[in-house]
């Protein structure tokens, strides 16, 4: 009999027909979403291959050795933590490198699995196998971004838990232009919405010109807000220092719009909706015009 009294490990499901599914992790009173990835065949040179690529395709060229995984957000301090989850798609070793940045794209200094880590780790993840990576929460709040490079493909996601609640947030695609995402923020139930995006220019900064529309797509407000090469910003909706359109009142106690950020290099970004002892990821649309 498998004990399950204290387990960290990987199901995978084998199917006949196509399917749809969606993982679940609870804790008392919480959700949190765990990432679902496609079921990965692997050739002789152990990268992985989608089992949907047709026969004969090039598939190496598709799915290089060098591949990343960017986090948009990661904390520690405060009685925050952050647990990174980490599983191999492939049937070979993956060599992994963890890099983490500051806000100011410096090398961040946190405890992973009571070691202090600053700047950079390397890891080894089995054939099919798994690693838990987590912060205690202790000390003075730290924020900042992960990526995670390795030469295989991987499938991750950051679970945030603390005093505020529990959320997966799985790894965030590359933007080349900006994003669009939806804000709420409603006192009365504790409801606000925050951004974390990273530059992914290294030594370059990146502007972003941000654009706050109504439900009916009026433009309410804008703002510029820089990030150093590698740096990283997470914002509440209401810490903006929005320059407001004339003839209009800017009113957040109970707000809902959209946020359009454009930007001049390529970022990376998480959306995560706060309520009293609750935390939900929100969709992050990759900007197209």
């Amino acid at each position: 009999m498998v004990d399950l009294s204290d387990f960290e490990g990987l199901i995978k499901l084998k199917s006949t027909t196509p399917v749809g599914a969606t993982v679940i992790q609870t804790r008392p009173g919480e959700f949190a979403t765990l990432p679902v990835a496609a079921n990965f065949n692997t050739g002789d040179n152990g990268v992985a291959e989608p089992v949907n690529i047709r026969a004969g395709h090039n598939v190496q060229s598709e799915l290089p050795l060098n591949q990343k995984q960017y986090f948009a957000q990661f904390a520690d301090g405060a009685g925050l933590f952050s647990q990174l989850i980490l599983f191999n798609l492939t049937n070979r070793e993956a060599s992994v490198k963890l890099i983490l940045k500051n806000d100011a794209g410096e090398p961040l200094s946190v405890d992973l699995n009571g070691e202090v880590v600053t700047g950079e780790t390397s890891l080894v993840i089995p054939a099919g196998g798994l690693r838990v990576l987590s912060t205690d929460g202790l000390g003075d709040l730290l924020t900042g971004s992960v990526t995670v490079c390795s030469d295989r493909a991987l499938a991750g996601v950051i679970l945030f838990a603390g005093g505020a609640g529990v959320a997966g947030v799985g790894s965030s695609a590359v933007l080349d232009r900006g994003f669009v995402a939806p804000m709420q923020r409603r006192v009365s139930e504790g409801l606000d919405t925050g951004i974390a995006v990273m530059n992914l220019e290294e030594g370059e900064e990146v502007a972003l010109d941000l654009e706050l529309f109504d439900t009916g797509h009026k433009l309410l407000a804008t703002a510029r807000i820089t990030l150093a090469g590698m740096g990283h910003r997470a914002i509440f909706v209401t810490e903006v220092d929005w320059q407001v359109e004339e003839a209009v009142e800017l009113d957040f106690t109970d707000f809902a719009g959209l946020l359009v950020v454009k930007a001049d290099g390529q970022t990376a970004a998480t959306v995560v909706q706060t309520r009293t002892g609750v935390f939900a990821t929100q969709p992050v649309v990759p900007l197209l015009n």
